[in-house]
């Protein structure tokens, strides 16, 4: 009853008349919204969507939000409160009911869990669960199993499933997280696809020099990178432990940490904080920073040694910077890298993995050559236009699927059905 009153209310409302797609997109924080969708809200604008987006207030990076979008901003805790996430709910609940939206789409762990609760209790048409990785396959014992159950209960409210690597959408059904028929990927996989022309190394090769000189590291050191938040589950304690047996060979050998620091879940050991806010000169930490190419250009090999990912798009980033990249082994990132091809693959938690590989690649130079230009080429299968075109065709998929929507595609406006 109540979806047969939600279809009526979009058919009164549209009276024969298009208007465009009401989209709402919910993440935890800004810091997801900034990286994953960036220009994405101008292509879905000039394609004729109206977009909202709900997330937590952020001094600094909600400003930076395109306004091509309605920004809603509502606390959400990233831990387990429950009167806060009550509050959370209702505020979310509220904005749902008014948006009055054809599709919802959420992700991270706290946003999809209140954003898919309210939106089946609203009956929005399309409930799209976007599995940007499983936070549950880096916990343990009871927690693990708590955090399972949730994915489970977001997949069950949500109408499809759409995780950005093809090895997680295998394993949410080998898990039994949903039906292999609510869940499909996107393309080659990623969240948002790669601007080629941002990651260009040709044009990047001033900017890489002048950093080096920023941070007095010699022309002809070797530079080992990594990109990402400074958390425990993107493997930092192995990355240093790493580091100091490298550094121990290869005293010309540098570390550059780009990212802002993790200060609630999941932080890293004392030791390893101690260690990087030591200010060594060879460890270089350098915060969060808008232009991350930049700093890649400085860089000789690109480390990512996360416990889980939902794809790892900074490794294809490195791979269109020409670098060789040393990564996990684990669903999402063994399909951001070609195994001895784009870079290596090492197992979980292993310092020992990693500092083989990194020097294989420190003592090899016409090795790291092959594996940068290799990475070039892979990087192309994943150009930002051609996969926000594929995003496209997938939402609208989802809602004339539904029955109840077209999409005029000359018009750009969408109708409802007429039974």
């Amino acid at each position: 009853m109540v979806r047969k009153q939600k279809v009526d209310m979009i058919k009164n409302d549209l009276s024969g008349n298009g208007r465009p797609v009401r989209l709402c997109i919910m993440t935890t924080v800004p810091i997801t919204v900034v990286f994953f969708y960036e220009k994405q809200f101008d292509f879905l604008k000039e394609k004729g969507f109206d977009v909202t987006v709900i997330t937590s207030p952020d001094n600094m990076l909600d400003k930076q939000i395109s306004k091509s979008c309605r920004l809603i901003l509502i606390p959400m805790v990233r831990g387990i409160s429950f009167f806060r996430d009550m509050i959370s709910l209702c505020k979310v609940f509220h904005e749902i009911r008014k948006g009055q939206f054809d599709i919802i789409q959420y992700c991270t762990p706290k946003a999809a869990m209140l954003g898919s609760i309210a939106a089946f209790v609203l009956r929005v048409p399309v409930r799209l669960y976007l599995m940007w990785g499983l936070y549950y396959t880096g916990q343990k014992g009871v927690k693990r199993l708590l955090m399972k159950s949730a994915e489970k209960a977001i997949c069950a409210l949500s109408t499809h499933i759409s995780p950005d690597s093809k090895s997680n959408c295998d394993f949410a059904v080998e898990e039994k997280l949903c039906p292999a028929s609510k869940i499909s990927v996107v393309g080659e996989g990623s969240a948002s696809g790669i601007d080629l022309e941002k990651f260009n190394v040709e044009k990047l090769r001033p900017a890489g020099i002048e950093i080096r000189k920023r941070y007095d590291i010699p022309e002809k050191a070797f530079v080992i990178g990594f990109v990402g938040r400074l958390r425990s589950d993107k493997g930092i304690h192995e990355l240093v432990l790493a580091f100091k047996q490298l550094f121990s060979r290869h005293p010309d050998i540098y570390l550059l940490l780009v990212g802002p620091w993790e200060a609630d879940l999941s932080k890293i050991g004392e030791e390893e904080e101690n260690f990087i806010r030591s200010h060594d000169k060879n460890v270089i930490y350098v915060g969060y920073q808008e232009k991350v190419e930049e700093f890649m250009a400085a860089m000789d090999v690109f480390v990512l040694p996360s416990y889980r990912e939902g794809f790892g798009m900074v490794n294809i980033e490195a791979s269109a910077m020409g670098l060789p990249v040393v990564s996990t082994s684990i669903n999402g990132v063994k399909d951001s890298v070609i195994a001895d091809t784009t870079g290596f693959l090492v197992p979980v938690r292993s310092a020992e993995a990693l500092v083989e590989k990194i020097e294989m690649l420190v003592n090899d130079e016409k090795l790291r050559k092959d594996m940068g230009s290799a990475g070039k080429k892979w990087a192309v299968k994943f150009e930002q236009k051609s996969h926000w075109e594929k995003i496209f065709l997938h939402r609208l998929n989802l809602l004339e699927k539904t029955g109840n929507y077209h999409y005029d595609r000359g018009s750009k406006n969408i109708t409802a059905c007429r039974g």
